[in-house]
């Protein structure tokens, strides 16, 4: 199972971590950090959503889980053009 998630393990990447990003916001919005009793917190999940909270947890998540699919066909085709390259004519 770890091969499996090593494909989408690309720590060098923005690309990357904009996934990982976009589902720790929506996760945080699930959890309820959003209310304004978590001060400076609510605040900086606020601005990283547009300002307002009009981006659902749902829209978040399926494009952090899109980003991170991204990157991993972006690493396959990668290595598929340098194990070409190796490859003598």
């Amino acid at each position: 199972m770890l091969k499996w998630l090593k494909q989408y393990w690309h720590p060098q990447s923005i690309t990357f971590w904009g996934g990982v990003f976009s589902l720790a916001v929506a996760f945080a919005q699930i959890a309820g950090f959003t209310h304004p009793a978590w001060g400076h917190l609510a605040q900086t999940i606020t601005i990283l959503t547009g300002g307002t909270v009009t981006a659902s947890p749902a829209q978040l998540i399926a494009t952090g889980l899109g980003l991170l699919g991204i990157r991993a066909k972006l690493g396959e085709l990668q290595q598929l053009q340098q194990s070409q390259q190796q490859v003598p004519k």
